[in-house]
C-alpha cells in the first residue's frame, strides 16, 4: 500500500501562520486571499472531475497507492479539518488567522490527495461503477466545501444568520466523508450489492404495481419459479394474451436479481483499501462486473417502460414486443456470468440453464 496521510492534531495550529494580531487588517485581507485561492482550487478540481482530459490516465505514476486508501485518509482529514472550521465560523471571538491555517492546511493536504484518489483509480481496473462512485464523491465534496467557504465571516465577526448554512454545508461534508471512509472499508461488493438490490426493490415495485392493475386467479398450483396465472379484464382477447405473457415474463425476470445478488456480485473479488495492486481482478472479471451492473439497470428501466406502455395505452401487444428486449438483455447477462468469476460451473450455472427454459416457454 502507498503511503498514509497523517492526520493533523485538530487542536493545534501553526505559531508561524499567526503574524498579525487575530483580527487586525492584515489577518483578515490573508483570509480573504486564502478563501478564493482555495474555491479556486476546489472548482479547478471539480471541473476536472466532470471533464476528465484524453491523457488523464498517462499521469498516473508506475506504483501508485491504493485510490481507495488515499481517498478515506483524506475524508478523514477533511471531516476533521472541517469541524474545526465550523467552530472558527460560529464562535466568537473569530481568528482570521486561525481560519487561514485551516485553509491552508486543506490546499496542500486532503484536498491533493483526494483528487489523486480519483486520479489513480482507472475504470479498466477498479470497475467502472467504482471509478463513476469515487469520482462523484470527490467532485460533490469539492462543491459543498465551497458553499461552507462562503459562510466564513470576511469581515472578522461571527455572523448568527450563517449558523443555519455552516452547520447544514459541515453536516453535508461529514456525510461525504463518511460514505468515503465506508467505501474504503467496505469495498466494491458491498455497494454495488445496495445499487443493485435498488434495482431489484424498483423491479418489485413495478410488479407489484402491474399486479394490482390486473386480477390474479391461482393455479392448480405454482411452478418451481412461483408465477401463478393471470386473468386481465375489459381487454379483448389479443391483448389479454399479450399481457398475461408480460406479467410471466417480467415475474421470471425479477427472479433474476437474487441469486445475481448472492452467487456473482458479493463474490465478485473485492475491492477495497487494503486490496494490493497484485490482488486485482482480471480486465474481463472487471468488465464483466460491470456490464452486469448495466444489464441490473436496464432491467429495471425497461420494466417502467412497459409498465407505462400498458397503463396508458393498454396495448398488450406492443408490450409483448417490449419484452423481447428485456429477455435479450437478460439472456446476454447470462452468458456473460454463466459461470463463475473463475471460470468454473456452480449452483447458479445449473440454475441459469433452467431459467433460459422457462423463459422460452409460452
Amino acid at each position: 500500500m502507498g503511503p498514509r496521510l497523517e492526520t493533523e492534531n485538530a487542536s493545534q495550529a501553526s505559531s508561524s501562520a499567526i503574524m498579525a494580531s487575530p483580527t487586525s487588517p492584515d489577518a483578515l485581507t490573508t483570509l480573504c486571499k486564502t478563501i478564493v485561492s482555495t474555491k479556486t482550487l476546489a472548482l479547478r478540481f471539480e471541473a476536472a472531475i466532470q471533464n476528465p482530459t484524453p491523457d488523464a490516465l498517462l499521469n498516473i505514476p508506475p506504483n501508485p497507492p491504493n485510490p481507495l486508501a488515499l481517498l478515506a485518509d483524506g475524508a478523514r482529514i477533511l471531516k476533521a479539518q472541517t469541524t474545526k472550521l465550523s467552530l472558527l465560523v460560529l464562535n466568537q471571538p473569530f481568528t482570521p488567522s486561525e481560519t487561514t491555517y485551516i485553509l491552508k492546511e486543506l490546499c496542500k493536504g486532503c484536498l491533493p490527495a483526494m483528487m489523486t484518489a480519483a486520479e489513480i483509480c482507472p475504470a479498466d481496473k477498479y470497475t467502472n461503477y467504482l471509478h463513476r462512485l469515487i469520482r462523484a464523491s470527490v467532485g460533490s465534496s469539492m462543491l459543498v466545501l465551497i458553499k461552507l467557504l462562503g459562510e466564513i465571516p470576511v469581515d472578522g465577526h461571527s455572523v448568527r444568520d450563517s449558523e443555519r448554512g455552516t452547520l447544514q454545508y459541515t453536516g453535508q461534508l461529514w456525510e461525504s466523508c463518511d460514505f468515503m471512509i465506508n467505501l474504503a472499508e467496505k469495498g466494491l461488493t458491498s455497494y454495488a450489492a445496495v445499487k443493485v438490490t435498488e434495482y431489484k426493490e424498483l423491479v418489485d415495485d413495478a410488479l407489484e404495481e402491474l399486479e394490482e392493475w390486473v386480477t390474479e386467479v391461482p393455479d392448480d398450483g405454482e411452478d418451481s419459479f412461483g408465477v401463478p396465472g393471470i386473468l386481465v379484464p375489459h381487454m379483448n382477447d389479443t391483448d389479454r394474451a399479450c399481457v398475461k405473457n408480460v406479467v410471466k415474463k417480467l415475474k421470471l425476470i425479477g427472479l433474476l436479481y437474487p441469486p445475481l445478488l448472492k452467487r456473482r456480485i458479493r463474490r465478485f473479488p473485492e475491492i477495497n483499501g487494503s486490496t494490493s495492486p497484485e490482488q486485482l481482478p482480471s480486465s474481463k472479471q472487471v468488465g464483466d462486473m460491470d456490464t452486469l451492473i448495466a444489464y441490473m439497470q436496464l432491467f429495471h428501466e425497461e420494466m417502467d417502460s412497459i409498465a407505462e406502455t400498458l397503463y396508458t395505452s393498454g396495448m398488450g401487444k406492443e408490450a409483448d414486443i417490449r419484452i423481447g428486449v428485456i429477455i435479450d438483455y437478460a439472456k446476454k447477462a447470462l452468458a456473460i456470468i454463466a459461470q463463475n468469476w473463475n471460470g468454473e460451473n456452480d449452483e447458479f450455472t445449473a440454475w441459469s440453464e433452467k431459467w433460459l427454459v422457462k423463459i422460452k416457454e409460452p
